[in-house]
């Protein structure tokens, strides 16, 4: 592991990191850092194996992989919510073909929100409920 800081100043810190300092000084100041933190992080994901992972920095590195799986998640649930109103606003189907391309996706957000942690959920949940009550619309107006 490398500590040797790069030249370049922390970035203001997200209020729950407080407690975690030390580990995002330690991921941000050098690259190499950051992908120990990543070997770390496969190895516990597949393995559950903590052997690698230095005894102090345990539970700082057990709040930053939770980090990193939200993060994960809201990337994906984003991405779902994008291809959502995509076809939606695509033109070139008819309502019914854009109402069974969105089904399936609106299914997947659905399924996708029941793991996201607030208030993540509620803010994907005021895109997306306008978007599932226009799918609805659709097919209600035979469009």
């Amino acid at each position: 592991m490398n500590d040797q800081p790069e030249d370049r100043p922390l970035p203001p810190l997200a209020p729950e990191w407080d407690q975690h300092r030390a580990l995002a000084e330690w991921l941000f100041l050098n690259p190499e850092n950051e992908k120990q933190f990543h070997r770390w992080r496969e190895q516990i994901d597949q393995q559950n194996d903590w052997s690698a992972v230095p005894e102090h920095m345990r539970d700082d590195v057990k709040f930053a992989i939770e980090k990193w799986h939200t993060r994960q998640l809201l990337l994906m649930v984003g991405d779902k919510v994008k291809a959502v109103a995509d076809t939606l606003s695509d033109d070139s189907l008819s309502a019914e073909e854009r109402i069974e391309k969105a089904r399936p996706l609106m299914d997947e957000v659905n399924d996708a929100l029941l793991d996201t942690p607030e208030p993540h959920r509620s803010r994907f949940l005021r895109d997306f409920l306008p978007r599932w009550d226009k799918i609805c619309g659709l097919k209600d107006k035979g469009e």
